[in-house]
């Protein structure tokens, strides 16, 4: 039944005509990839590339910096920390020159080694009569309190023996009366008479041995007084001793040591400053700069890149103590260029510098705000970073072109 229609399609195989369609979503990326890679040649052949040089720099104040040098060859003793806030007249180092006594010949350690033996066996003098004047005074309170008992015991016998006398003798008035009206003998008058006589004698010695005992109150005042005053000048005698002694002593480390003092209040910077480093006279130890003094920021930059920098520009600085990525960058403005170089020895600066430099002057604000709008405090001495752009090319240019 089906003979000749299968003998047909055997006889004609496959010669029928076969169609094939593409997807649409193939061709819709097709185009989108040759968009974006025909948009990002031409950004590669017009956008630029700028070429930086970083470099440092740090604030200064307008006024300039003090800096302090070594007066004598010898160690340091630093004595306050580096970015320390300081007054004018603080002590900020010694230096220990090591000079020997021209005078004695000896070496100044035995020489400060002896005055201060003397001086610690003056201070134990001086405790010695200090305790001798502890003790004379316990010693005064207590007699003296003694013989007060004693001289307000005497005035109360006195007393008691002043009214019995006055009693005695208004009896003897009576007896004598009645002796004169006869109605008394003799003998009871004689016996009145005598009992009023050895009371007068037991209040005059009483009254005797009150004014003893009063002398014997005042001369024990004296005596004290006089131990006292002896102890004193034993005391005052051995503290102008210790003063001398001191002060041969400070003449000895002024001769030994000389002090570095801060000219000017400030902040301090170490320029070259170790401690317990030898340096030599006329090196280079600290910087202090002014305190409340305007500042601005000086940059160093090559001789390579200063071709990048012109007046007026606005730089992006990168101030150490203010991480950038917390912070932000905060601008500055080209204010002064040097015309020429200054070689590294030149370059007085609390930052090291490996080769020559142009000295860069920018005008900073005085109390920038961060990215987070928080007020930053800066202050004369702060270090920096700060990109200069060397020269500008397309992004084609610099990744088929680039050292």
């Amino acid at each position: 039944m089906y003979r000749d229609a299968a003998l047909e399609s055997r006889t004609q195989g496959f010669a029928n005509v076969v169609v094939i369609r593409g997807s649409l979503s193939a061709s819709i990326l097709t185009v989108l990839a040759l968009c974006i890679f025909a948009t990002v040649v031409a950004y590669g052949s017009f956008a630029q590339y700028g070429k930086t040089r970083t470099v440092t720099g740090y604030l200064a104040p307008q006024t300039g910096f003090v800096s302090m040098s070594a007066p004598a060859a010898g160690q340091l003793i630093l004595l306050v920390e580096d970015g320390a806030e300081v007054e004018k007249g603080e002590l900020l180092a010694r230096i220990v020159t090591q000079r020997q006594d021209v005078q004695s010949r000896f070496p100044q350690e035995l020489r400060d080694r002896y005055i201060n033996d003397r001086l610690a066996l003056l201070a134990r003098r001086r405790g010695l009569v200090e305790a001798e004047l502890g003790a004379l005074e316990e010693r005064r309170v207590l007699q003296q309190e003694t013989l007060a008992r004693r001289v307000e015991s005497l005035e109360t016998r006195g007393a008691l023996l002043d009214e019995e006398l006055t009693s005695l003798m208004e009896q003897f008035g009576v007896q004598n009366t009645l002796f004169e009206r006869g109605q008394a003998s003799r003998s009871q008058l004689n016996a009145a008479h005598r009992t009023t006589l050895e009371m007068e004698r037991s209040a005059m010695e009483a009254r005797e041995e009150l004014d003893q005992a009063r002398a014997d109150l005042n001369a024990l005042d004296v005596t004290f007084r006089e131990l006292r005053l002896a102890r004193e000048r034993e005391f005052n005698e051995i503290s102008l001793q210790e003063r001398e002694l001191r002060f041969d002593l400070q003449a000895a480390i002024a001769d030994a040591e000389i002090g570095l003092f801060a000219p000017t209040a400030g902040r301090v910077s170490f320029a070259q400053a170790t401690d317990s480093d030898y340096y030599f006279a006329g090196a280079l130890l600290l910087r202090i700069f002014p305190a409340g003094v305007p500042f601005k920021a000086v940059a160093f930059v090559p001789p390579d890149a200063i071709h990048g920098v012109a007046l007026g520009d606005t730089l992006a600085l990168r101030y150490e103590a203010y991480p950038h990525h917390v912070h932000g960058s905060f601008h500055g403005v080209v204010s002064h260029i040097d015309i020429a170089p200054l070689r590294r020895s030149e370059i007085n600066a609390p930052i090291d510098f490996d080769e020559s430099a142009y000295r860069v002057e920018l005008t900073v604000d005085q109390a920038p705000l961060n990215k987070s709008g928080r007020p930053l405090s800066l202050t004369s001495g702060f270090t920096f970073e700060v990109d200069i752009v060397q020269e500008r090319m397309s992004i084609v240019r610099w990744l088929f072109y680039r050292d």
